[in-house]
């Protein structure tokens, strides 16, 4: 462990609130996840591109943690507590479709305006405490 520079915890919060940040920029527009090799979506995110995205993840983790270049990305997002990026992506693009059904239904009649929601057939979606 060095003695000069940020500290893991200030390069964690430097990760968090300027690169994964740049990284998950508008997902919910171009993240579609598919886990098979070949997908039949047509919006899926090609394995090509998430493997540029998962390089740069991967070279940040190793930057912060100071670990060995063949250390594996799953040990390096368990050691900094940090998930991995498809999960991550995922997460954030649940909570801001989830979020655009919600306003929709609440000042647009109803009408699901997210096109990647639009065909899914959902019930009333409300917030804990909001009518």
């Amino acid at each position: 462990m060095t003695t000069w520079g940020l500290s893991v915890v200030q390069m964690r919060q430097l990760f968090f609130t300027q690169i994964r940040s740049i990284i998950s920029y508008a997902c919910a527009a171009w993240f579609v996840y598919s886990h098979a090799t070949k997908s039949d979506m047509k919006f899926a995110l090609q394995q090509k591109a998430l493997k540029v995205l998962e390089s740069v993840y991967r070279k940040c983790l190793l930057h912060i943690s100071g670990a060995f270049r063949t250390t594996s990305s799953a040990v390096l997002c368990r050691e900094l507590d940090i998930k991995p990026l498809p999960i991550w992506l995922e997460e954030v693009c649940l909570v801001k479709r989830a979020g655009k059904i919600w306003l929709s239904e609440q000042w647009g009649g109803g009408r699901i305006t997210d096109p990647w929601m639009a065909g899914m057939k959902l019930g009333r979606v409300s917030k804990p405490g909001i009518p």
